[in-house]
């Protein structure tokens, strides 16, 4: 067997474009370079009602380089572009529906050793009146889960 297969190396890390990215990316970047370990980059829009099953990951291909276009314009590539420097593999997947079944799902699929993902602050009505994401990964997760504090509850 190859010591780098048995390595707990398979890093997922949910996103949401919040103003909390760039601190979850920055400590999965930390893990990945101290694992030797790969990320998959995922985004669950949520936002619309659903009433189905997660969907199958969609992979995101790296577009072309534009000069004129704005970093700024898909966030993800932005990512990308930030990622394509690092000296670890990184992949990254858009998934539509509720956020907690697709990433238990993808976590499944990419056979993920972390899932990587921000704290976030709601109040109890919140809570009783939105499944929470964090709760259930907790629940669920065939993983270690590292949950990433925003910098204001440390």
């Amino acid at each position: 067997m190859n010591p780098e297969e048995d390595a707990m190396n398979r890093i997922l890390v949910a996103i949401d474009f919040s103003e909390f990215t760039d601190e979850v990316i920055s400590n999965a970047v930390t893990l990945a370079k101290a694992l030797r370990g790969r990320l998959r980059i995922l985004h669950v829009n949520d936002s619309a009602p659903y009433s189905y099953a997660p969907k199958k990951e969609i992979p995101v291909e790296p577009k072309p380089e534009d000069d004129n276009a704005p970093l700024e314009a898909n966030p993800l590539e932005a990512i990308q572009n930030q990622l394509a420097k690092e000296p670890f593999e990184a992949d990254y997947r858009v998934m539509e529906g509720p956020a907690a079944d697709n990433i238990l799902s993808a976590a499944r699929e990419f056979a993920a050793d972390y899932i990587v993902i921000g704290a976030h602050e709601h109040g109890r009505i919140f809570h009783c009146v939105f499944d929470d994401t964090t709760e259930s990964l907790i629940r669920h997760a065939p993983c270690p889960i590292v949950v990433v504090p925003h910098e204001g509850g440390k």
